[in-house]
């Protein structure tokens, strides 16, 4: 699978995969952006918690493994309190969070295992 793979359908089996891992009840929304985000050009996503979505920037992604990397990671932050998040910030900055670095580490735990798991199921 490659950046051309990446559509609603890979972002909703990716969600479909978070949720047998993260087994939540209520899983995310999931939106792909087109385009870049102006006030952050190097965004690749993010969770609204408002919204409970998460937004995928998809010209942000230069590999299939990249951005099913970036729906586990903000899968990982909706599973996460966000009030916590902020107060955390604050004094970690975004390169120490604790959320983050969890984040970045289920992220790579489960990458490939969830790429494996579309393309099996794409395959059917």
């Amino acid at each position: 699978m490659n950046v051309n793979d990446i559509s609603r359908k890979t972002a909703c089996l990716a969600i479909k995969y978070c949720e047998k891992i993260f087994k939540k009840d209520n899983p995310p929304g999931i939106k792909l952006s087109r385009t870049r985000i102006k006030y952050d050009p190097k965004c690749k996503g993010y969770y609204d918690e408002d919204k409970d979505l998460i937004l995928v920037v998809k010209p942000n992604h230069k590999s299939f493994l990249d951005f099913v990397d970036t729906i586990i990671h903000e899968y990982t932050h909706s599973t996460q309190c966000m009030e916590q998040y902020a107060k955390l910030f604050a004094k970690y900055g975004y390169d120490r969070h604790p959320y983050e670095r969890e984040a970045n580490k289920v992220a790579k735990r489960h990458a490939k295992k969830c790429k494996r798991y579309i393309a099996n199921h794409m395959n059917m």
